[in-house]
């Protein structure tokens, strides 16, 4: 099976970041535009939010896949 998207470049979309002492936790996304950039984001991620999920979206042959990859994350030792 050959994938539609051939070069990292094609590739970009958001991470997403809970506040989870928010009693709405609140969602902050911060877009992406290469795959080393959203590593770098996943990584350092906004003091006092967790990170939620990671929107990857690519573009090549004249078709766009999107992958939406869902964390559970822990705050305090309590799934949130």
């Amino acid at each position: 099976m050959e994938l539609p998207i051939t070069k990292a470049a094609d590739i970009r979309g958001k991470v997403v970041f809970l506040n989870p002492t928010s009693v709405y936790q609140n969602e902050t996304e911060v877009p992406f535009a290469d795959l080393n950039e959203m590593m770098a984001i996943c990584s350092n991620p906004p003091q006092g939010l967790s990170l939620d999920h990671v929107v990857i979206s690519g573009h090549g042959k004249g078709e766009c896949v999107t992958l939406t990859l869902g964390l559970v994350s822990m705050a305090n030792g309590v799934a949130v």
